[in-house]
């Protein structure tokens, strides 16, 4: 498996990643999102970023699977959610294309826009409260709601240019087993060698 699990925060990354470990379908290489993505948000809060610096993660860590050629890598976040913050696909091409020369493919988690203030914004474990802070941020909670309706929109958009294989998994049955298993299995069989007719 050699693959992004990506998706809007509250989408799931985290409980499937859970699952993928309890039925050990977890690559031996994870990715985590504090490397991917780290502090971006706060970056880019503070002014714009040069083009060099916005993806300077992403290409660090594309550097590093090109020289050590995991066999299997799992990435959670990536390229799609810088486009979600900046969308401009130029910056992001040349690290999708390099992606793609490594075999890596795409899973994207979703959920529909009626859920996104559960799911996303005032999430039950946290107690129901807007613990991300999204609301002052963006100066209403129907701000908040758009902003992250529109951050989703921006990765399946991401999906039409991309040249990654993607799968894209709608999580609001909260069933992270299947989805774990869902995922798994459309990976070993996109890299699966073709089979060899048999003679007989």
């Amino acid at each position: 498996m050699k693959i992004i699990l990506e998706g809007l925060t509250g989408t799931g990354k985290s409980s499937t990643l859970a699952a993928m470990h309890r039925a050990a379908l977890t690559p031996a290489l994870v990715v985590p999102e504090d490397d991917t993505f780290g502090d971006l948000m706060d970056e880019l809060a503070r002014g714009p970023l040069d083009t060099s610096r916005l993806t300077h993660r992403l290409d660090a860590i594309t550097t590093r699977l090109e020289r050590e050629r995991p066999p299997e890598v799992l990435l959670e976040r990536f390229h799609l959610s810088y486009y979600a913050q900046v969308p401009d696909w130029a910056r992001y091409r040349e690290l999708d294309l390099r992606l793609a020369d490594l075999g890596v493919s795409l899973a994207l988690l979703v959920v529909p826009d009626a859920v996104l203030k559960a799911r996303s914004l005032c999430r039950a474990e946290y107690g129901d409260t807007d613990w991300q802070g999204f609301v002052a941020h963006y100066g209403s909670e129907h701000n908040a709601i758009e902003a992250l309706r529109r951050s989703q929109d921006r990765r399946l958009e991401a999906l039409t240019r991309t040249q990654l294989p993607h799968l894209t998994v709608d999580t609001s049955g909260l069933d992270w087993d299947t989805y774990a298993l869902t995922i798994a299995r459309w990976s070993a069989d996109r890299e699966a060698p073709p089979s060899t007719p048999t003679h007989v």
